[in-house]
């Protein structure tokens, strides 16, 4: 319909231009082609405000029948132009593929096929009528011509006409046929989509943590309410680029709420995340958060999401925790130590003398208390670690003497168990900067591992080697290992994997907690590459130049 206020204003011109030359449309006045086209769309106006109705009341007979009505009245006013612009001698003809066209389009295969139809028949009985004066004949050059001479040449150019208005409208109707069924399809899938997306965006929507969506671009898309209350983003941040990676720092900008960084994200984890601390309504928050790529079933990669899990409630309870392991470690530490002397004087005979049998008692309880010792002094070292209090003394030595002293106390323990120890040095020892204590700990650690879960008979190798501007230390023994789904909770606190404690059931879980912590201090690295039944290697990397001071 909209198409209709253009071509009746083109098909004008037309009629226009071709008066011009003079000896064309000599008895079709400008007056009468003006007349014509005012009623048409005087018409059309009719025709539009009877399709606002329709559409209003949402009736497709309404709309059917507005159809039909624009078609017969394009027919029979492209009639009357042909009759006017001379008849078979005009250039009309062409002017009925419109309505045929619009049939074809509105009504299908039978429309465009009917419309094209009672366009032939109009064309060939105008001609008829005409030839035998049933309606006076118009003239076109204002003289007799060949055409209107002949019956015979005006059918054959007509019926010629005809039958390529047949083939327009079939192939209209076709055409608009799969027009028809893809527009429905893509109307389905449009649904779908929009189904799918509200259904995503009401689920996010409903997260009472904060959950933004960047699109492969980095540009924030969208956020849920949660990120706009807790995090004091806009609306206007829709379309922000984030520079850079995807770490919370790069967030400033559209995060209005100040917030600090109070934990990296950690690379042993699956999915790296950070720890964020903030304030909302007036109380201290902690959100641990998460980077996750976004795909699609094909792979196709859509972006990334940021997940914020609130974690103030297990911060809580880790404080509590803490200070209780502190407290409860520093009361116990004083009493053992005292069954410790005691004991150890007992046993040394300063207070009497005692039988074989009793000895071997006190010497059972002394390593028992030995064991407790060890527990409160590695609760200690966790407690002070997670409070910050955990100070390097760093010092320039020669890693050499570190690694010879921990290979020669555990290579008694080796020798016993039958378990080959075996040191592969490098050419050169290059000066570290290190805490020797604390490197030695981890050392031990690692090494005592690595001696108490290797069957006799087998070795464990000490590597050491230059690795760029690290200092590489690799402990790789022939035990055990580790199960592929206990890899990733390994260096927490209080964990061992089942087949360790199948095999060892002495043991606290702090050991690789503790050396993850302490070569964290040193801006280091630590790697575990294990195979279940094969052996482990765990490979530390220190840098041979740090400024950390404290864990």
């Amino acid at each position: 319909m909209n198409a209709r206020w253009f071509y009746v204003l083109g098909i004008l011109c037309i009629g226009m231009i071709t008066k011009q030359g003079g000896r064309t449309n000599v008895d079709f006045s400008y007056l009468s082609m003006i007349s014509i086209a005012l009623s048409v769309l005087a018409l059309n106006t009719f025709f539009y405000a009877y399709l606002r109705r329709s559409l209003k009341e949402n009736s497709i007979t309404r709309l059917n029948i507005l159809g039909f009505m624009q078609i017969a009245a394009e027919l029979i006013a492209f009639t009357f132009v042909m009759h006017q612009a001379g008849g078979v001698e005009s250039i009309a003809l062409v002017f009925y593929f419109l309505p045929i066209v619009s049939a074809a389009t509105l009504f299908g295969f039978r429309g465009g096929l009917i419309s094209a139809l009672i366009s032939g028949l109009l064309v060939n009985l105008l001609v008829i009528f005409e030839y035998y004066g049933v309606i006076p004949h118009i003239y076109r050059y204002g003289v007799l011509s060949i055409e209107y001479q002949y019956l015979s040449i005006s059918l054959i150019k007509t019926f010629t006409i005809s039958i390529f208005y047949g083939i327009v409208g079939i192939f209209t109707g076709y055409g608009a046929k799969l027009l028809l069924a893809r527009e429905n399809a893509l109307q389905n899938k449009t649904l779908s989509l929009t189904k799918e997306k509200n259904i995503v965006s009401s689920m996010i929507a409903s997260f009472e943590d904060p959950i933004i969506f960047l699109d492969d671009g980095n540009n924030i898309e969208i956020f849920n309410p949660a990120a706009e209350q807790i995090l004091g983003m806009k609306i206007a941040d829709r379309g922000l680029k984030i520079g850079g990676n995807l770490n919370m720092d790069n967030f400033r900008k559209a995060a209005k709420t100040d917030f600090k960084v109070i934990q990296p994200k950690y690379e042993s984890y699956e999915l790296p995340f950070e720890e964020v601390s903030l304030y909302y309504q007036g109380k201290e928050m902690n959100y641990r958060v998460i980077t996750a790529e976004v795909k699609g079933k094909d792979g196709r990669r859509y972006g990334n999401m940021k997940i914020f899990n609130n974690v103030t409630r297990e911060k809580i309870i880790d404080k509590l925790k803490s200070e209780f392991i502190s407290i409860a470690a520093h009361q116990l530490r004083t009493p053992l130590t005292v069954i410790k002397w005691i004991t150890k004087s007992l046993m040394d005979g300063e207070s009497g003398k005692i039988n074989d049998e009793q000895k071997e008692l006190l010497n059972k309880g002394y390593i028992s208390n030995e064991r407790m010792i060890e527990l409160i002094d590695n609760l200690l070292k966790v407690s002070r670690m997670e409070d910050g209090k955990f100070d390097l003394k760093l010092t320039r030595v020669n890693l050499k003497k570190i690694i010879d002293e921990v290979v020669e106390d555990m290579g008694r323990i080796a020798k016993n168990k039958d378990v080959v120890l075996v040191l592969n040095e490098p050419e050169l020892w290059p000066d570290i900067v290190i805490d020797p204590s604390q490197i030695t700990l981890v050392m031990e650690n690692l090494l005592d591992n690595a001696v108490k879960y290797t069957p006799p008979g087998r070795k464990v190798e000490i590597s050491v080697g230059r690795e760029s501007e690290y200092l590489k230390i690799t402990v790789r023994d022939e035990g055990i290992g580790i199960p592929e789904k206990d890899r990733g909770r390994l260096f927490s606190k209080f964990y061992r994997s089942p087949n360790a404690i199948r095999v060892e059931t002495e043991g606290n879980g702090l050991g690789l907690y503790i050396a993850k912590k302490i070569i964290d201090g040193h801006k280091g690295k630590i790697y575990v590459d294990s195979s279940e039944g094969k052996g482990s290697a765990f490979t530390v990397y220190l840098p041979l130049t740090t400024q950390v001071l404290h864990i």
